[in-house]
């Protein structure tokens, strides 16, 4: 059971180191385009910035054109004009400057100046504008910032390397995971079978076992291939999952049988027989070969076992009954407790 649970880890291992390294180069991917088009976006945000400082640029007109500087400009150029025009207690107009933010990324600064008009009045004013148009400093830190951070994480995962044993650890995963659920079936197959070998060759030691009780207590008494099929049907779930007990076979010249277990996952059936009078070897030879046709049409049986109990020792070639079986049907095969043959 170790070795298939070795197995199992083993391919989860190369699975996950599979996916780490896919999620690796995707992430790399991403990043790069991240890196990209965040910067072709804030370009495209502060591109005014390096345009004419006047009305021809975008940035400059739509600012023109917004409530927020039509109502902060007002108030200046009547001033202005209530000066200009000789208004009975119009103060002298002052250099006015105005600093907004005219679209993300983007600084308007607007310097209003006062100066004469030239012309022979020269007690009348007007406002020179000096525009220029900059990069919001903190923007352009918080832009650096996170192109920084991007950057350097791109550095790592790319340029990140591992050492040559583990780069050849993961890689000997990785073959194991990719060889697929034919490598996966067939070890597995060959562990379950060696399991169920085990069991076989060790049923009568441990039904002996089991009926040393304390203080004399009652024994587990065998009376029948049901008792065995009991002890059997406990063994097996200690090890594998998926016991099914009593499963039907597909129908076969009329009739249908089940199978005592079967390993579903492993694909093995398990047939538990166990001798009598009336029962022995020509006796058996013929219920086997009965049990291998039904059960060479089922999807779920690729092996196919048999559990001979004998404990009164009936029958009188087992080599010979053992040996015949095995070697007209490949997977299958007979064990015969307790002289341990198979």
């Amino acid at each position: 059971m170790k070795k298939i649970t070795d197995s199992l880890r083993d391919r989860h291992i190369g699975k996950i180191i599979l996916s780490t390294r896919n999620y690796i180069r995707l992430s790399i991917l991403l990043i790069s385009i991240t890196i990209i088009s965040f910067g072709a976006n804030y370009a495209l945000l502060v591109q005014y910035a390096f345009m004419p400082e006047d009305v021809t640029n975008p940035a400059v007109y739509r600012f023109m054109e917004s409530d927020l500087f039509k109502s902060n400009t007002k108030t200046i150029f009547k001033e202005l004009e209530d000066f200009n025009n000789g208004v009975h207690g119009a103060s002298y107009p002052k250099d006015i400057y105005l600093k907004f933010p005219s679209s993300f990324g983007l600084n308007i600064n607007w310097h209003y100046k006062i100066s004469p008009i030239n012309n022979f009045n020269n007690n009348k004013l007007k406002y020179d504008s000096f525009i220029s148009v900059k990069l919001n400093n903190n923007i352009l830190i918080l832009f650096i910032l996170i192109e920084s951070i991007l950057f350097i994480l791109l550095v790592y995962l790319i340029l990140n390397k591992k050492s040559e044993p583990e780069i050849e650890y993961e890689n000997k995963r990785i073959e194991e995971y990719l060889k697929g659920e034919n490598y996966h079936i067939e070890n597995y197959h060959y562990d379950a079978i060696k399991i169920v070998t085990d069991i076989f060759h060790g049923f009568n030691r441990f039904y002996l076992q089991l009926n040393q009780r304390y203080n004399n207590r009652a024994s587990l008494v065998i009376k029948d291939e049901y008792d065995v099929q009991d002890i059997f049907n406990a063994l097996l779930k200690l090890h594998f999952n998926d016991v099914r007990a009593e499963e039907y076979t597909p129908s076969h010249a009329g009739s249908s049988s089940r199978i005592d277990f079967l390993l579903n996952d492993e694909k093995i059936a398990i047939e538990i027989k166990m001798t009598r009078n009336g029962l022995k070897d020509a006796e058996l030879g013929g219920q086997m070969l009965i049990d291998i046709n039904r059960y060479s049409s089922h999807d779920k049986c690729n092996f196919l076992f048999f559990f001979i109990y004998d404990p009164n020792f009936l029958i009188k070639e087992p080599e010979a009954l053992c040996a015949d079986i095995k070697s007209k049907h490949k997977n299958v095969k007979v064990f015969i407790s307790p002289l341990n043959i198979s």
